[in-house]
């Protein structure tokens, strides 16, 4: 939005979400969601481990797609309604 730095998909209006969630649809992405039973460090540290071992053979950097999955997992933690809209994408992972 003009003047606006950065986006924050948590504190965005629902139909602010909407627009980003449909931006991600458009960049023909695949969304791998790790699943853990806490978020505590030894929960993120699993998760981070498996990321790097599923995306070092294809991914060169990390970092800038952090922001599709963190929507991406705003939307299924929502439920049902916000879920379809990013199922198409999305494959929820064991690590």
């Amino acid at each position: 939005m003009p003047g606006q730095r950065r986006i924050h998909f948590q504190k965005e209006s629902p139909p602010r979400q909407r627009k980003i969630l449909a931006a991600i649809t458009e960049l023909d992405v695949r969304v791998n969601l790790y699943a853990v039973p806490r978020a505590d460090v030894a929960s993120r540290r699993l998760c981070l481990t498996a990321i790097v071992r599923d995306a070092a053979s294809t991914a060169e950097r990390l970092d800038p797609l952090l922001r599709v999955p963190d929507a991406v997992v705003w939307a299924r933690a929502k439920g049902r309604e916000w879920r379809k809209v990013v199922r198409e994408y999305c494959a929820l992972r064991p690590v």
